[in-house]
């Protein structure tokens, strides 16, 4: 049987509840992922901050024109007043601390746990990542679902 611990990308880029949505973005881009636990002062997982979490914030505080259904910037006039409204509201949306938008409901496992809980873990509650922590809740590892998908494919063969 094969556990967390076998598939897990480790050591976990991870990103403190006291930094910004601009330093976030940030992260994820440079490191082509799409999400981070965040961790506070003591290095224990209290969150998790995605870029879907990031768009959905700021299309509930409307910071940025997105159309409705595809979280794409809605097209204006490209007046010097629109592009100001676009301007001020990514500057708003940078300066918010992940801690205000995180989601703060997160699922973590053990690195003893079996890879078909997790995979029924993020199946039950449409996640896409899972922090795997130690006994004193630090990250010690992450599985995402490229993780599983990846391990099914390797297993076929």
């Amino acid at each position: 049987m094969f556990l967390a611990e076998d598939i897990m990308t480790s050591p976990t880029i991870t990103i403190g509840k006291d930094k910004n949505v601009k330093e976030a973005l940030n992260l994820l881009a440079d490191n082509n992922i799409s999400g981070v636990p965040v961790t506070d002062e003591n290095d224990e997982l209290i969150g998790i901050i995605s870029g879907a979490d990031i768009m959905r914030y700021s299309q509930q505080k409307k910071m940025i024109p997105f159309s409705n259904t595809s979280l794409w910037v809605a097209p204006l006039g490209g007046s010097d007043e629109d592009l100001q409204v676009i301007r001020s509201g990514y500057e708003n949306l940078y300066r918010t601390l992940i801690e205000q938008i995180m989601t703060k409901k997160v699922y973590s496992a053990a690195k003893d746990t079996p890879i078909s809980e997790l995979a029924q873990l993020m199946n039950k509650h449409n996640i896409n990542r899972i922090p795997i922590v130690d006994p004193d809740n630090k990250v010690i590892g992450i599985v995402t679902r490229n993780d599983l998908v990846q391990y099914m494919a390797r297993s076929e063969s």
